[in-house]
């Protein structure tokens, strides 16, 4: 859920600084092949490098040991930002990235590749919002990953979640509640989403973590 906070501190005032909850994430970038964000996520993380130093300085090197370990292919996984129109908001992540960075985005979008010129650019068929299926066909023809991260938001968790594309969900739970009203429509974890009463998609529950009053979670699709 975001409290609507765009200096890019929102998901660390959710988790109440929580540096598990920062390590374990710095931990799947290191595994991961492709980690994917959304237009909206790049806007509201102002000066984020995806990057397991960003999070977890002191562990890079173990980190990137285990990044070898697993036989994964460079020193930090590749960084796709969906887009399907195209409009980015200047980022440091665009101008100066610290890992390969690609857009994915619609052949109806703007174009991008004049303005970053050190990021690629995979277009699609399409304009506007990109399903899931579509997307999830592209990461696999553009990169062959054998994991692909999703750091959100919501509306692209949502996306990914419509074509089945999560095998597993790391999730976070603090002990700090938020709500919503008119004043602050606060988005839920999943947008764009909405499985019936007979297609829930359910998950098993794979390990508990505990961080003093904070609970990391680990589940597996059913």
């Amino acid at each position: 859920m975001s409290l609507g906070v765009h200096d890019g501190t929102d998901s660390s005032i959710i988790s109440a600084h929580s540096a598990a909850d920062r390590y374990v994430m710095a931990m799947l970038r290191a595994a991961a092949d492709v980690i994917i964000v959304g237009a909206r996520t790049l806007e509201e993380a102002p000066g984020h490098q995806w990057t397991v130093e960003k999070l977890a300085p002191d562990a890079a090197r173990v980190l990137h040991e285990y990044r070898a370990a697993l036989g994964r292919s460079g020193d930090a996984a590749q960084l796709v930002i969906v887009s399907g129109t195209g409009r980015l908001a200047e980022h440091v992540a665009l101008t100066n990235p610290a890992v390969p960075t690609t857009v994915l985005t619609t052949n109806a979008a703007a174009p991008i590749r004049a303005e970053f010129p050190r990021v690629n650019r995979v277009v699609v068929p399409g304009g506007g919002r990109m399903d899931g299926d579509t997307l999830m066909h592209a990461l696999a023809d553009t990169f062959d990953p054998r994991l692909v991260l999703c750091e959100g938001g919501p509306q692209l968790l949502g996306t990914v979640l419509a074509a089945n594309g999560v095998s597993e969900l790391f999730l976070t739970v603090a002990p700090r509640i938020a709500g919503r009203d008119d004043a602050h429509p606060r988005l839920a974890m999943v947008e764009g989403f909405a499985a019936g009463p007979h297609a829930l998609q359910e998950y098993a529950l794979l390990s508990v973590r505990r961080d003093g009053d904070t609970l990391l979670l680990r589940f597996k699709r059913g």
